[in-house]
């Protein structure tokens, strides 16, 4: 399905609308919730569910969890053609937009609430509900009451829709309640189709480190009892020798309990010479975009934080998460690691550092409970006909001229040959997502169909033959835009040939790679056949006139795409 900035959602994006209709058609006191990991999307899916609602004359109101994350939801919202946005946020009152982002921290206040339903026809409205998780807090069930969610009894109860990455919190008794899951993708069946990238999970073990000593409430560990433990450890000692290991040089950032914690972890980062910042919920916005800046650039390596960054955070390029915050929570162990996921032009995988105590008794959520559905169970097989992995129709013969079943595993959506031994069915279907000290891998990475470079500043590009594909950061801000451009002046200037408008940088890199592959799809394709096959004598010719080696059996594609990355730098970083 195409949206209307010629966006293609992703099947499972477009089967996730269809259920949200089909419950909402089904039951008109429907309040249906959609379960999607961190990084596939869900803000893509409700935009687009948006934009549908507003062409048929519908308005909108988008409940975000935090202030902060208004605007990045706003401009993923602005990038749909058509659409009005407003903002309902501290100073900001556009209640009269036809579609509008609300600040829940704003609707606190019951005056704001009154002047927000005062605006809107309750009766052509619709009210969509990110990071469902937070909904049981009295805040967001009196705002959604205010807003005729609730209201049943008449039938007349204004059409809802929740997303969230995990449908599970402490106190979730009235979530499932009140909110039916319709449709839900795991995360182990997001990695094993490429929409999030391959995770090497590492147990980090911190001798002196003693969760039992932790103080606990609500199921939970307290974070003041987490950060007394963590700071009366070696783990400032332990940490930075493990990411050394594991992760060198890799964007990383840091999940501590307290302030007082983060504190020494950056410190003992730092005495190991990684250069390491930390923000807090304090540190203001200025500052925080100028360190973000730093980490995108790669001359901070170590980001620390204090809830700062589980939700909401958008920066795929981060590559490692360190977990000094041991948890019993599966929705914010999810959160957590979910920040690392998201694939982007360069990264082969995602690295988890999880810091955990000593004793094999803790009920600590894992990388095993990233394959689990929202109700904690890991998910039923189904007697579903599909295709074997080794391709062969199942009901058919296998490889091995053995005639069996096909096993659908719901949570990683793979095939598996039974009474069958076919090597290539159940040994390639598996994904090791596993509890302690081993490492995770899965080898199942796809990334992007098209040839992603950067310059040597670090412009993300495509080449084609006439022109580059350009993601731009807008000044001042965390947005990019993408842009077509044959030179550095139109890519900066006001004359600038924008493909998009200012949006995070997934989105714009999406917009950029349609319009590359449209215009030329045969040099941007990472499977075109010409990439392996032996290099001309002309492109040989133009590395060596530019001093770039050319090895014996380099193959044209390596040859291509290292005088792109010259030719482009040249132009969008203005070197000479």
């Amino acid at each position: 399905m195409t949206t209307a900035t010629g966006f293609t959602l992703h099947e499972y994006q477009t089967e996730a609308k269809q259920a949200v209709y089909d419950a909402w058609a089904s039951d008109l006191g429907a309040r249906p919730a959609v379960i999607l990991p961190t990084g596939t999307g869900k803000t893509v899916v409700f935009s687009s569910l948006v934009h549908d609602l507003a062409s048929d004359g519908q308005r909108a109101v988008i409940l975000v969890h935090r202030d902060e994350l208004v605007q990045q939801t706003a401009a993923k919202l602005s990038a749909f053609e058509g659409l009005a946005v407003g903002i309902v946020k501290a100073e900001q009152n556009e209640v009269t937009a036809q579609v509008i982002v609300a600040s829940i921290q704003t609707l606190f206040r019951q005056d704001r609430t009154d002047q927000l339903v005062a605006a809107l026809d309750l009766s052509s409205t619709t009210v969509v509900v990110d990071e469902l998780h937070h909904y049981t807090a009295k805040s967001y069930r009196r705002v959604l009451a205010d807003l005729g969610v609730f209201d049943d009894s008449q039938g007349s109860a204004t059409p809802a829709v929740g997303f969230t990455a995990t449908f599970t919190r402490t106190d979730s008794k009235h979530l499932a309640n009140d909110w039916t899951p319709v449709y839900e993708k795991t995360v182990a069946w997001a990695i094993e189709h490429g929409y999030l990238c391959d995770l090497e999970a590492i147990s980090i073990r911190v001798p002196d480190l003693d969760l039992d000593k932790a103080s606990r409430s609500g199921g939970d560990y307290t974070d003041t009892g987490l950060g007394q433990q963590l700071v009366d450890s070696s783990a400032s000692e332990v940490i930075p020798g493990a990411w050394m290991k594991y992760a060198d040089g890799k964007r990383t950032i840091l999940f501590a309990p307290t302030v007082d914690s983060c504190e020494d972890l950056v410190a003992g980062l730092l005495a190991a010479g990684v250069k390491t910042e930390a923000v807090y919920g304090t540190t203001p916005l200025d500052e925080r975009r100028a360190i973000y800046d730093r980490v995108r650039a790669g001359t901070t390596k170590v980001l620390a934080s204090v809830g700062v960054l589980t939700e909401g955070f958008d920066m795929p390029e981060i590559e490692c998460a360190i977990l000094a915050r041991p948890t019993q929570s599966r929705g914010l162990y999810q959160q957590m690691v979910g920040r690392v996921l998201r694939t982007f032009p360069g990264k082969d995988k995602a690295v988890l550092l999880d810091v955990i105590g000593t004793s094999e008794s803790h009920d600590l959520c894992n990388v095993t409970d990233l394959t689990k559905t929202h109700d904690g169970h890991v998910a039923d097989e189904d007697k579903t006909p599909a295709n074997c992995l080794c391709g062969i129709g199942m009901g058919g013969l296998c490889l091995c001229e053995t005639r069996g079943n096909c096993t659908r595993m719901k949570n990683l959506d793979l095939c598996m040959c039974s009474g069958c031994d076919c090597p290539t069915s159940g040994d390639r279907g598996k994904i090791s997502l596993v509890k302690g000290k081993s490492d995770v891998h899965v080898d199942v990475f796809k990334g992007s169909s098209s040839v992603w470079l950067q310059t040597y500043a670090g412009t993300w590009f495509i080449s084609t033959r006439e022109l580059l594909v350009a993601i731009l950061p807008v000044r001042g801000t965390d947005l990019y835009q993408a842009a077509r451009t044959h030179d550095a002046r139109v890519a900066s200037g006001p004359n600038a040939a924008w493909l998009s408008a200012p949006c995070d940088i997934e989105t714009a890199m999406k917009v950029g790679q349609q319009f590359a592959t449209m215009v030329d799809p045969h040099l941007t394709s990472k499977d075109s056949k010409w990439r392996r096959r032996k290099p001309s004598e002309g492109q040989i010719r133009f590395a060596k006139s530019v001093g770039i080696p050319v090895e014996d059996g380099v193959k044209a594609g390596p040859i291509s795409d290292a005088l792109s990355r010259y030719t482009a730098s040249r132009v969008l970083d203005s070197t000479p």
